[in-house]
């Protein structure tokens, strides 16, 4: 039997996104090699192209200065014939006032257990994001952001399936975005009798709670 090579795009699908800059992330099946992420307009033309920042099972693609219009999202690996697709809108929007700005996701979204959070900020110091509910602290792993860009990205995978998470990006010098009442859906993790602790990331956790 063939191996299976398969690409899943998580967002964006059917969005109204209201920044220029965002990433598209996804799941792939089987080694499916480096993936490109182009983006299509109504009449097929290819107007961007993304910078993949991360390959792999939780792949992540970063698109910055899209113009307002409707598109097509493309996602294409080696040994994949048809490549996965969506379809989304980006329109204009007012940006949240503060050093961090947050684009997605905003308070009250619903989210996978995979997801990753995006937005700008206008000062040079690192960031890094964790998200937490009475269940526990869970860290994200910072693919792009400053001093080396001023347009960050945050990448969570697998968080607990719960409610009422708050998602916190800060800096370095304590400047910091949230996002509150955050829903996540996805499979519940092996019981664990060990509390979160903040200097634990989240890959250990999940190893810890399958020891």
């Amino acid at each position: 039997m063939a191996a299976t090579h398969t690409i899943t795009i998580d967002f964006p699908k059917e969005e109204r996104i209201r920044t220029p800059d965002f990433p598209a992330f996804g799941k792939t099946e089987g080694d499916v090699g480096h993936l490109k992420g182009v983006l299509k307009n109504n009449q097929g033309t290819i107007v961007a192209t993304g910078n993949t920042l991360k390959d792999g099972s939780h792949w992540v693609i970063v698109f910055e200065g899209v113009p307002v219009g409707e598109y097509t999202l493309e996602v294409r690996g080696v040994g994949v014939i048809n490549p996965a697709t969506s379809n989304f809108r980006v329109e204009s929007g007012g940006s949240i006032g503060g050093r961090l700005i947050g684009i997605n996701p905003s308070s009250g979204a619903m989210l996978g257990n995979s997801f990753v959070a995006a937005g700008t900020s206008d000062q040079p110091y690192p960031v890094s994001g964790q998200i937490i509910n009475p269940s526990g602290v869970y860290f994200g792993t910072t693919l792009q952001g400053p001093p080396g860009a001023s347009a960050w990205y945050v990448q969570f995978n697998g968080v607990p399936a719960g409610t009422g998470y708050t998602l916190t990006v800060s800096d370095t010098e304590g400047n910091a975005v949230q996002a509150a009442n955050l829903t996540v859906s996805g499979p519940v993790p092996m019981p664990t009798t060990q509390s979160a602790s903040p200097r634990r990331t989240l890959r250990e956790r999940t190893t810890a709670s399958h020891a």
